[in-house]
């Protein structure tokens, strides 16, 4: 649990001998955040717009600072863990290097700020405001930046393990390169303990993209891996088809009504990765997903997408096809050869598909996920003899 925002540390004093701003800001600071009253600092930035307010190393943590005005302050430095910052208008305020471990900064307007080598673990900056900030070289190791605004940001160099990237915003100007995702769980444990800890010292990948970061993350620095690739299966579901208009409507309406239900479809209409070829890449989604539905309809990569996965994969292949038309050729040699082919189901349009998707094709899907699950278990080294005898 973060700390309650307050003045005092420990021992009921502030410690302000890293200070090296100008003394008269800082008690002007201090007498808003003690009256509870932003406006009194707010007031005061007003009648003095030519005093640029510095604050330089001052110590202000968990101070809360919630609807302040520093635009433009001189915060280098300073001491902020577990500050609550909420809604603070910062823009263009020089936070290099300075420390906001655990601090609070959601909807913070931080644009154009200097962010320069600052310790951000475990911060929140939720929906903040980031354009063309200057975040080259920080520790947001653990830090919350869902939906932010980071277009124009500068991130080289950034060290992100397990950063909540949901909903980010970035452009064609938000610099990504080189950002910083450690191997080791307990390299997260140690900056735990110590923000001063340079990721850079711990075993490292380095990657040019927060969503590469994020998923690297998860796969790679989680205690819990398994964990996380049984929840995926459990819910994915992989939808095949074309992608012209009138087929990706098809699919679109399977995806809306397949959530509707409680899975996690996923619709391969993305760029392939990097080194791997389309039918590798979907070969992979295939084997995280509890079953696949293919729209057989116009087939173009289907076949051979269907002959890739089929053969090698004993998951539920389930298929629609838009009435009037037939099944690509040799897909009935799949459907008798291998029993986890389900029967096509043919549609009129995509209201009748998306009537009766459950009945037909999902619920035939999960009926078929059981009978293998028995499959593999009658199969198992570790299943009793005479259960394998009454298998065979």
């Amino acid at each position: 649990m973060k700390d309650s925002p307050s003045t005092a540390d420990e021992e009921g004093h502030i410690d302000q001998r890293a200070f090296r701003g100008v003394p008269a800001h800082l008690s002007q600071l201090f007498d808003a955040v003690a009256h509870h009253d932003p406006e009194r600092w707010n007031k005061w930035r007003k009648k003095n717009p030519e005093k640029r307010p510095n604050l330089f190393g001052a110590n202000l943590k968990r101070l809360d600072l919630k609807d302040f005005d520093l635009r433009d302050a001189n915060l280098r430095r300073t001491r902020l863990d577990s500050a609550f910052l909420s809604g603070c208008r910062l823009a263009r305020a020089n936070l290099a290097e300075a420390s906001l471990t655990y601090a609070t900064l959601n909807y913070a307007d931080l644009r154009e700020a200097r962010l320069q080598d600052a310790q951000l673990v475990g911060a929140t900056l939720n929906d903040a405001n980031l354009r063309s900030a200057r975040l080259n070289g920080a520790r947001l190791i653990g830090a919350g930046l869902n939906g932010a605004a980071l277009e124009g940001a500068d991130l080289r160099g950034a060290a992100v393990t397990g950063a909540g990237v949901w909903g980010v915003h970035t452009d064609g100007e938000t610099d990504q390169r080189r950002l910083v995702v450690n191997l080791e769980w307990w390299d997260l444990l140690l900056w735990i303990v110590n923000s001063e800890t340079d990721p850079r010292d711990f075993p490292h990948l380095l990657v040019d993209n927060l969503e590469t970061a994020h998923f690297i993350s998860q796969i790679v620095v989680n205690p819990k891996l398994s964990q996380v690739i049984s929840a995926a299966t459990r819910v994915m579901v992989l939808l095949l088809g074309r992608f012209t208009p009138p087929r990706k409507h098809i699919l679109r309406l399977m995806k809306a009504k397949l959530l509707g239900l409680g899975y996690a479809p996923v619709i391969f209409d993305f760029s392939r990765p990097e080194d791997r070829d389309a039918i590798e890449a979907i070969t992979a989604l295939a084997g995280l997903s509890r079953f696949v539905i293919a729209d057989l309809s116009q087939p173009k990569s289907v076949p051979l997408e269907a002959y890739s996965i089929i053969p090698y994969l004993m998951i539920p292949f389930a298929s629609v096809i838009q009435e009037s038309e037939r099944p690509f050729s040799l897909f009935a040699a799949l459907q008798a050869r291998y029993d986890w082919v389900l029967p096509t189901v043919s549609y009129r349009d995509g209201v009748q598909l998306a009537r009766y998707l459950k009945s037909a094709v999902v619920d035939r899907a999960e009926s078929t996920l059981r009978r293998l699950r028995v499959r593999r278990m009658l199969d198992s080294p570790m299943a009793p003899v005479a259960a394998r005898g009454r298998r065979r």
